[in-house]
């Protein structure tokens, strides 16, 4: 028999986070990464040790502190030695949970395509299909054995990671890689605005969103409107990936049509979801030609530039 959701109880060392950003508290880039880290996996204990936690709400946020932390290891990946098998290991866990999340999140994206549906309740018995797949209550939800174990282990770990090299060109570095795939995926997906396109622009627009949370206080004047844009882009990117998902599990209901779902239902929904798709890729596409109308060799030079003033201020 597998586990529960929860992770045994004392998981988690300690249930007070800071912000995830560097800070002038912070010695070193290396004293960053090891705080930071630690941080996003007690972070991510602890939403898995909670007694009344919603499974769906629970594996949400368990799987954002892993995002979070594979793109604090993007950040300073050129450094870090350790970088390929630590990235793996996070992989492997959040892994584990996005089957679980991708059947709640089907929900959450009926419903708000709802939000501006007069007739709304045509589509009721299509919500409770999936209300039926989707994690709820207070279940205890089935996790592969030794997860929690491979958790503290990794724990464990990040107290003791090492970095290489000097901590600007190990910036500077992390930001030229990450931006410049952000702005080969926007071309790619202006191009062919396929789902795999888009699929692979969201990723990379939302690695550098974490950079520029992280590196937040450089200069928060000049990094503050380019993170609110990579957030606002990642969000409308985020959105389109579901509803995607949502469009394909639509098409496992017509293949498998229920007596209440009928095909004129199903096709109503598909058309509701397609024209919300677009609009969200038109407003994507605009915003990413905004963000990188300039050479992406530009972003790192100049955030290092601060980088570095900051660090002497």
């Amino acid at each position: 028999m597998r586990p529960p959701l929860r992770c045994p109880p004392g998981a988690a060392p300690g249930t007070e986070h800071l912000a995830y950003r560097i800070t002038r508290k912070d010695r070193s880039l290396q004293k960053a990464f090891r705080r930071i880290a630690c941080e996003q996996i007690d972070a991510a204990l602890a939403e898995l040790t909670a007694p009344q936690a919603d499974p769906n709400e629970a594996i949400h946020q368990t799987r954002k502190h892993f995002k979070k932390l594979r793109g604090l290891l993007r950040l300073v990946r050129p450094g870090f030695d350790d970088y390929d098998r630590e990235n793996a290991a996070i992989r492997d866990l959040a892994a584990t949970l996005s089957g679980l999340r991708d059947t709640g999140a089907l929900v959450e994206t009926h419903d708000r395509l709802m939000v501006t549906a007069a007739d709304g309740t045509r589509f009721d018995p299509v919500r409770a299909h999936l209300v039926a797949r989707a994690p709820g209550g207070k279940a205890p939800l089935p996790l592969p054995e030794g997860f929690c174990d491979a958790l503290r282990a990794l724990r464990d770990r990040a107290s003791a990671w090492t970095l290489r090299g000097k901590d600007g060109a190990i910036l500077r570095a992390g930001l030229a890689l990450t931006w410049a795939r952000a702005a080969a995926g926007y071309r790619a997906a202006s191009k062919d605005s396929s789902p795999a396109n888009i699929h692979e622009w969201r990723k990379r627009v939302k690695y550098n969103w974490y950079h520029s949370r992280l590196l937040r206080d450089i200069n928060k004047r000049r990094v503050q409107p380019h993170r609110e844009a990579a957030k606002r882009l990642a969000g409308l990117l985020g959105e389109h990936h579901d509803i995607a998902v949502y469009l394909d599990e639509l098409d496992r209901l017509a293949q498998n049509a229920l007596p209440a779902i009928t095909p004129a239902l199903i096709a109503d929904l598909k058309s509701r979801a397609l024209d919300r798709k677009s609009r969200l890729e038109a407003d994507a596409l605009a915003i990413g030609a905004a963000m990188t109308y300039e050479k992406p060799g530009k972003l790192p030079k100049l955030w290092i530039r601060w980088w570095k003033d900051w660090r002497r201020g």
